[in-house]
C-alpha cells in the first residue's frame, strides 16, 4: 500500500501599521509555461520547529526582518496536492497549510 506523505506548512496575512496587507509576486512552473501569481508568504514546517517558530523563520527569511508581533492563529487551513512533476521532485503527495495573522510592526513608504 503506498502512503501519502503531506507537508506541513505556516502562512500568514500580514498587516502593515498603515492597514494595508501584504501580498509576495512569485512564480510557479505550470507545464511547460512559468506563471506569475500573487500570494502571502507561507512556506513548510521543519523538524521539530513549532507552527509559530517556522511562521517567524518564514517571514524573517521571505521579508528579511523581524519586526513583527501580535500573532495570532486562525482556524482556518487548507490542503492541496502537488502535481506528479513537483511530488517526485520534493518528496510530498500534499501540503497542508496553517493560518496565521501577523502585524508587521514598523512603517513602510510605497
Amino acid at each position: 500500500m503506498f502512503k501519502m506523505v503531506e507537508r506541513l506548512a505556516v502562512g500568514a496575512f500580514v498587516k502593515n501599521k498603515q492597514g494595508k496587507y501584504l501580498l509576495l509576486e512569485t512564480q510557479a512552473k505550470i507545464g511547460k509555461a512559468i506563471e506569475k501569481y500573487w500570494d502571502i508568504p507561507k512556506g513548510g514546517v521543519e523538524k521539530g520547529e513549532s507552527l509559530i517558530e517556522a511562521l517567524k523563520r518564514e517571514l524573517q527569511e521571505e521579508l528579511g526582518t523581524d519586526k513583527f508581533g501580535g500573532v495570532r492563529k486562525l482556524n482556518i487551513s487548507f490542503s492541496f496536492n502537488y502535481p506528479i512533476e513537483i511530488k517526485e521532485k520534493i518528496g510530498f503527495d500534499s501540503q497542508k497549510v496553517e493560518l496565521f495573522f501577523e502585524n508587521f510592526m514598523v512603517k513602510i513608504k510605497i
